[in-house]
């Protein structure tokens, strides 16, 4: 569950996602919410370093697939296959964060 709720606030402040992580991982503060700045079509843009007057935004090309659900869908054996494959990646992840991955039962 900790997880989804990222991955929605990666969308919606993602700052806090990056706060997060830095508290996680013991390092010095750096990510706030003035580093962040919602364009138009609701993507974020990133300051670089700091600098209030340069952002550095995906291109508008980028984001969503146009493509419809059926023409991007993973086969379940190449699921299971990618399942086994980073599994004792995902175990160490989840005890190591103290998360629960949703691709990881």
């Amino acid at each position: 569950m900790r997880v989804e709720r990222q991955r929605i606030k990666l969308k919606t402040e993602p700052w806090s996602v990056f706060e997060d992580l830095e508290k996680r991982l013991g390092l010095e503060p750096y990510f706030n919410k003035t580093l962040f700045e919602k364009r138009e079509d609701g993507y974020f843009c990133t300051r670089i370093f700091g600098h209030l007057e340069s952002l550095d935004c995906m291109p508008d090309t980028k984001g969503r697939t146009k493509l419809a659900a059926n023409q991007t869908a993973m086969s379940d054996k190449t699921k299971k296959l990618l399942k086994e494959f980073y599994k004792k990646s995902s175990d160490e992840l989840e005890k190591n964060f103290k998360i629960k991955l949703s691709w990881n039962k």
